[in-house]
């Protein structure tokens, strides 16, 4: 796999396990999605655009 050139930026953005984020919690026999203040998140496309990661648990 290349390298990305020094003066194009990839488009990644870096985190940690300490920076807060949007948190997977099981409820039932599915998963619901906490933001960093703790509400559940509602927004339809952010859910989309989660759900099109097809991340494994």
């Amino acid at each position: 796999m290349d390298k990305p050139s020094e003066g194009k930026p990839s488009g990644l953005v870096y985190v940690s396990c300490d920076m807060p984020g949007i948190r997977r919690v099981r409820r039932g026999r599915h998963f619901g999605y906490r933001q960093p203040d703790g509400r559940w998140l509602k927004d339809q496309q952010a859910l989309d655009r989660i759900r099109r990661l097809a991340i494994p648990p």
